[in-house]
């Protein structure tokens, strides 16, 4: 249910507070599971909010997550993102985040 939230417009109602919400609750999942498959689809989902919306606080909070889950993957993902990201706010999580805090 979280993956499918992220991407619903619904959500932009309210402000992104939902989006951003369940992309927290991706990454709880995702650096607690043990299944490779459910890491894999909570990177995936929060590759796509870090990558894709306008919304910095959507960006900002896929960058606390994949950090979270910290997968080579993640991390990749993180990389990638740095390289594209404009919002300054957003670039100093992300910085962060790949220097482990």
């Amino acid at each position: 249910m979280l993956e499918e939230v992220i991407g619903v417009s619904v959500a932009n109602h309210y402000q992104g507070n939902v989006r951003r919400i369940a992309a927290r609750g991706l990454g709880k999942i995702g650096s607690t599971a043990s299944d490779i498959q459910t890491i894999h689809r909570a990177v995936d989902k929060l590759s796509w909010a870090l990558l894709s919306p306008e919304d910095w606080a959507l960006r900002y909070a896929a960058a606390v997550s994949l950090a979270e889950i910290g997968t080579p993957e993640a991390i990749a993902i993180l990389q990638q993102a740095l390289a594209q990201e404009l919002d300054r706010v957003v670039q100093a999580r992300i910085h962060r985040a790949l220097h482990r805090e």
